[in-house]
């Protein structure tokens, strides 16, 4: 199964991610360990996720 999400960023932009575990990514985007460069922004609160089935089922 798959997740995707939205997060607002400390510029107040949005970011939109999927992952098969949305506890783990959470937890990588608030402590900063993310090393994406469209993270520098820094992800300040979760907006909103949705759970999607299998990925390629669903794309």
């Amino acid at each position: 199964m798959y997740y995707t999400y939205i997060l607002r960023c400390q510029d107040n932009s949005l970011y939109t991610g999927i992952t098969t575990d949305l506890k783990r990514r959470m937890q990588e985007h608030f402590s900063r360990t993310v090393t994406s460069a469209q993270n520098i922004r820094y992800a300040t609160n979760l907006k909103n996720w949705k759970l999607l089935g299998n990925r390629k089922t669903e794309c």
